[in-house]
Order: structure tokens, then C-alpha cells, then sequence
């Protein structure tokens, strides 16, 4: 009951923090590409050990192991404020609730604001954070 509760505040915690901010002066957007980009790897691995001892205390058995691989990426998002090209990645947000960009095509119009942390990203009713990779 408690992880209940303590999530449901994380929820409405988050659903207010991705509320726009009406004083906020927003900047017209556009979203010109997306891409996704290698960010690194995680590899799992497993094993088991059958062995035998005889009444002489020679050992004698088999092993057998497995390992797993994969690559992570993060998509990059490509966007353009009146004369400047930005390239954008979402960071970590609970569930990924409110990355509002992909959900967007290129060519895709929204509004940004910028701040100390980064650039907001709003998309409807809504904006995300998103931290600023590149600048042109």
C-alpha cells in the first residue's frame, strides 16, 4: 500500500511539473530530423557448474555459461528556433511519460522556452525538459 501511495505522488508530482508555465515567454519551433544514436552497451551473462567427486576425491564435471549483448541508443532530436538549429535529448523522465517529441513528425510545429536547466519542450497541453547536446 505504501509503493502505491508513494508512486501516485511521483505521478501528480510529475503531471504538475509538465504543466506549461503561463509567464514563460515560448518561442516558435520546428522539429527538422530525428535520429538515434549509440549511447553504449549492457551485456548480461549466466552459468552453471555440474560437478561429481568420487570415493577417491577426484572431481570431474562440466560447466556451461551464456552471455547476452545489446546496444542502447537515445533518440536525438533536431530542431530549429527561428535561427538556430538545436540538437535535443530527453532525459530521464518517470515512465517517459511527457517526451512530447516523439510523438512528432518532421516538420512538426510547437512552442520552447529556455532556462538554466535546458530547453522546454511543450507540445499541446504540456512540456518536458530536454537538454540541449549541440547548438548551431
Amino acid at each position: 500500500m505504501k509503493v502505491a501511495a508513494i508512486a501516485l505522488c511521483f505521478l501528480v508530482y510529475f503531471q504538475a511539473w509538465a504543466k506549461p508555465h503561463k509567464d514563460a515567454k515560448y518561442q516558435d519551433a520546428v522539429l527538422v530530423s530525428f535520429r538515434d544514436v549509440a549511447s553504449g552497451s549492457s551485456c548480461t551473462s549466466s552459468g552453471t557448474v555440474q560437478a561429481n567427486t568420487d570415493d577417491s576425491g577426484n572431481t570431474t564435471g562440466t560447466a556451461s555459461s551464456r552471455g547476452n549483448c545489446s546496444n542502447s541508443t537515445v533518440r536525438q532530436y533536431t530542431v530549429q528556433v527561428g535561427s538556430h538549429t538545436y540538437v535535443l535529448v530527453y532525459g530521464y523522465n518517470f515512465l517517459n511519460l511527457h517526451n512530447d517529441l516523439s510523438k512528432q513528425l518532421p516538420g512538426a510545429h510547437f512552442h520552447v522556452r529556455f532556462d538554466k536547466r535546458g530547453i522546454y519542450v511543450r507540445a499541446g497541453k504540456k512540456e518536458a525538459l530536454y537538454d540541449i547536446v549541440a547548438a548551431k
